[in-house]
């Protein structure tokens, strides 16, 4: 309800500034504060009101920030959009369901992550491992892709066993070793277009394992220059594939294992550890710029929901966020044949963990 009143001497100051001053000083207000002010009366409720203000409560709403300012749509086409989003979301009406035939070459190693199917085929003449990796770019309103794109990367010189991408960055990530007979598990990244050596890489990463090590799943997450990788019943790890540093090494404790983990942003991840009762959430801290690896502080403990005490806890697994390599705001607008920039990006500080 918004009712007319006396606005005061100290809001008719305020109403008496410029239109620009005073729209610039409601974009520093959270969406909060807005909500809150557009109650006061009518005349602050019909200011609020502008395209302008409407889109930049409707991101705070919705967990993003805005884009590229050179991004081709206009300010009026980003808020009309982000509403379908929400109305979508809000009352799951979704317009489009796609199917991707995927025949019977591929393997069991796939990766779905920012609007990017990762599927695995097998090696030439390797009945059992995948020696390539098709990709397929889904469609998308919100860059405004409306059908499917995939392409074949080149057959790879050494079977893998997992993968992850982050298409913001040109990523793709292959993780292969780790089976009986093995020495090593070997990390290397890969650009998503072409299955070359990624450009900003300073190489592949390797980690020697026992003889008779057979390494039963891997847990992946890229975080901007950061990698975590969770190597089960040996390692986590942090590596910066940009630097060729480690940044957090913990080695495996068989009483306290880590089941999978998470970022919270560039400088923080959580770890879970299952086996505890109740089971726990520890939220660490590390230095990514720090020239040696500085490993991370405890910074946090969080009790997950308790079982009854003849409950075993068998699997924990977690999946957080977006593409994490979106969330750098100064990126500059780019698009091509495959990616181009979102007009707005999902804020890290608003995002949810799923386990």
């Amino acid at each position: 309800m918004v009712r007319e009143c006396n606005l005061g001497p100290h809001l008719m100051h305020l109403l008496s500034l410029p239109t620009e001053i005073i729209t610039q000083i409601f974009l520093n207000l959270t969406w909060r504060d807005i909500l809150k002010l557009k109650c006061i009366c009518k005349t602050i409720y019909e200011f609020s009101q502008s395209t302008t203000l409407q889109y930049h409560l409707l991101l705070g709403i919705a967990g993003y920030d805005d884009g590229p300012s050179k991004h081709p749509m206009s300010k009026s086409q980003r808020l009309n959009l982000l509403r379908r989003l929400e109305s979508s979301f809000n009352y799951g009406n979704f317009s489009r369901m796609t199917r991707i035939p995927l025949g019977g070459s591929y393997t069991p190693t796939y990766d779905l992550r920012g609007g990017i199917l990762l599927q695995g085929r097998y090696a030439p003449g390797g009945l059992h491992t995948t020696g390539g990796v098709n990709v397929f770019r889904l469609p998308s309103a919100i860059t405004d892709r409306g059908s499917i794109v995939s392409w074949k990367l080149p057959d790879l010189l050494k079977p893998i066993r997992d993968l992850n991408v982050d298409s913001s960055q040109d990523l793709l990530v292959l993780v292969g070793g780790g089976s009986l007979g093995s020495t090593a598990i070997e990390t290397s990244f890969v650009s998503l277009t072409t299955g070359d050596p990624h450009p900003l890489s300073s190489g592949s990463y390797v980690i020697p394992i026992p003889m008779h090590s057979d390494v039963s799943g891997f847990t992946i997450v890229i975080m901007g220059p950061s990698m975590g990788l969770l190597v089960a019943g040996l390692r986590f790890v942090i590596y910066n594939w940009k630097k060729g540093k480690v940044e957090v090494d913990i080695p495996f404790d068989d009483s306290d294992p880590i089941n999978s983990f998470f970022f919270l942003d560039h400088s923080r991840f959580g770890l879970i550890r299952g086996r505890r009762r109740p089971a726990n959430i520890e939220i660490h801290r590390f230095k990514p710029n720090e020239g040696a690896s500085s490993g991370s502080a405890l910074t946090a403990v969080y009790h997950l929901l308790s079982v009854d005490d003849d409950v075993t806890i068998g699997r924990i697994t977690c999946r957080s966020g977006s593409s994490p390599g979106l969330n750098d705001t100064s990126m500059p607008y780019m698009e091509n044949r495959v990616f181009s920039t979102p007009p707005f990006i999902p804020r890290l500080d608003d995002g949810i963990v799923v386990m």
